[in-house]
């Protein structure tokens, strides 16, 4: 059956009402029957929705590409991280100050009477008595090689393994070492009995003993520089630790000695 719409039905009249009315629902018809028929066929119910070979192809592709996007995002990353670890790695190792070596010459420190003799008679370790020389030689070196290192108001213990308390204090003079710079500093001291707790150990180093597994303490502040006049650490109290050493003696017996590296107070935390 086939309805048409007569072509003079053009104004709004009963009977060109009741024809369009027919059209609509003959056209609605058949739309619904065409439909059946391609569900029946197997096609889908939207064809156009259904994506084409070529789209499919498109979008892997394109997922391919955004895979490698990100690749390459974090390869960029990685390098970069990389990059500035180095350049602070590289920074720190060349301005960094570095450990300041100190070290007993000999690991020893000669002792003699007054003149460099003997007495002939017991030595006087009374308050004011004879007097004692002590002599060492401190070796420094900074190992840096570009800043330069000051160790100032430096104070030398002696302390005995019999006790824990310094029987001798002595002042050395300071030290001034560039990059890579080594500095043997002398300390030559004359003195007598000042305090009791003295009298024991003088009285043994005056009658020609010596003391063994002696300790050095050094305490004094350190000040590093990398530009001239420019301190990065100021007033740094620095403590050494100079252990075995033997005091008393004649400091030609002791040439052939070998030198006590003394050991911070970080290694001697750590060792």
């Amino acid at each position: 059956m086939v309805v048409m719409v007569k072509q003079s039905c053009l104004i709004y009249t009963p009977v060109c009402i009741v024809h369009r009315r027919r059209y609509a629902i003959y056209a609605y018809t058949r739309k619904l029957g065409k439909q059946r028929r391609r569900r029946k066929a197997g096609y889908p119910r939207h064809p156009r929705m259904a994506p084409a070979k070529d789209d499919a192809a498109d979008g892997e592709e394109k997922s391919v590409f955004r895979c490698l996007d990100a690749a390459r995002y974090v390869v960029a990353a990685v390098v970069t991280v990389l990059i500035v670890t180095v350049i602070v790695y590289a920074i720190t190792v060349v301005f960094r100050p570095g450990n300041l070596h100190l070290g007993v010459v000999g690991g020893s420190v000669s002792v003699s009477t007054s003149g460099g003799e003997r007495l002939k008679r017991p030595f006087n370790a009374s308050f004011h008595g004879d007097n004692l020389t002590f002599s060492f030689t401190v070796r420094a070196f900074n190992p840096s090689g570009r800043v330069s290192i000051y160790y100032r108001a430096i104070t030398a213990m002696l302390k005995s393994n019999l006790s824990s308390s310094p029987f001798l204090y002595l002042k050395l003079p300071d030290m001034a070492l560039g990059p890579q710079v080594m500095v043997d500093t002398n300390l030559l001291m004359n003195t007598f009995v000042k305090g009791t707790d003295q009298a024991y150990y003088f009285n043994l180093l005056g009658n020609g003993s010596s003391i063994d597994d002696a300790l050095i303490v050094l305490n004094g502040s350190r000040f590093d520089e990398v530009n001239s006049g420019h301190y990065t650490n100021v007033k740094e109290p620095d403590v050494y630790y100079c252990s075995h050493i033997t005091v008393g003696g004649d400091k030609e017996d002791d040439g052939t000695a070998a030198d006590v590296r003394c050991k911070d107070e970080n290694q001697l935390g750590s060792s």
